[in-house]
Parts: C-alpha cells; sequence; structure tokens
C-alpha cells in the first residue's frame, strides 16, 4: 500500500502511521528477543538503580532486600513475554552478585557461596533471591496452562 492511503486511512482511523519496531506498553513490539541490544533497558535500570544505593553504603541485610525486592523483580515484566538470553542473564546474575556481596556492579569481593545456592529458599536455610532464570521459565508456564476464556 502507497503512503498516501495510508495516511488517508489513519485519517479516518484518527491515528497515525507508524514502523516496526516499536514500543507498546514498554515491551518492544516486533524486536527481537534473542538480541542482546533488546533488553539494553533492563540492564540499564537495574544499573541506574545501583548508582542511586551505592552512595548510601546499605549493609548486607540492605543489600539482600534490596537485591530480592528490586534488581531481582525489574526484569520480570520483559521475561513474562519474552525468553531471556543466556548472556543477559548472565550479565543480570552478575549485577545482582556483584551488588550483594560487594556493594559494587562487577563486585569487588569474592563471594563465598555459589550464587544457586544462594538463590535456593529462606526455609531451606539459605538468602532465597529470586533466580531470574526459573522465573523466566515459570512465566512462560503460565501462558501454556492457561484455560482458553469462553469456551462455550
Amino acid at each position: 500500500m502507497d503512503e498516501l492511503s495510508l495516511a488517508r486511512f489513519a485519517g479516518v482511523l484518527n491515528c497515525k502511521c507508524g514502523r516496526l519496531p516499536f514500543v507498546y506498553l514498554g515491551i518492544p513490539i516486533r524486536a527481537n528477543p534473542r538480541n542482546e541490544v533488546m533488553w539494553e533497558p533492563v540492564i540499564r535500570k537495574l544499573k541506574s538503580k545501583l548508582a542511586v544505593w551505592k552512595q548510601k553504603s546499605p549493609s548486607i541485610g540492605g543489600r539482600l532486600t534490596l537485591t530480592n525486592s528490586v534488581l531481582a523483580s525489574l526484569p520480570l515484566y520483559y521475561a513474562s513475554f519474552f525468553k531471556i538470553p543466556p548472556c543477559v542473564i548472565k550479565k543480570i546474575f552478575r549485577i545482582q552478585r556483584g551488588f550483594l556481596w560487594g556493594g559494587e556492579e562487577d563486585g569487588g569481593k569474592v563471594a563465598c557461596v555459589k550464587w544457586d545456592d544462594v538463590c535456593v529458599a529462606k526455609g531451606d536455610g539459605w538468602l532465597g533471591i529470586k533466580n531470574i532464570k526459573t522465573f523466566n521459565v515459570a512465566l512462560f508456564g503460565k501462558w501454556r496452562c492457561r484455560p482458553a476464556l469462553n469456551q462455550d
């Protein structure tokens, strides 16, 4: 369809013409979720949160709470629609791990505990940090198991 026809239809429908990819409700439409570049807004948000927190020098308990409540929750909106690529999961884990153990994005202290153990539930005696990779799989299970609505 030519540009003139598109402009006429857009005028009749009272909308505007756009191009792919675009962002709708914070989610990139028609972007490639396997591409690391699509996940850059999530990584930027994580890093911007760290910049504010570094100035306050929270205790290990404060860093644990911030890691679990904010750093583990920011990627979940994207993760509910797209499978997170392994390279992005590694970046998120690196940011979380570095902040938890050293208060810095890239660390600074050596962790004495494996990250997989840190992600084990508090009831089992560990720290209970949400594992983004596992959460991503669970969110996709939500879409598969959801019953069709209004089936008659």
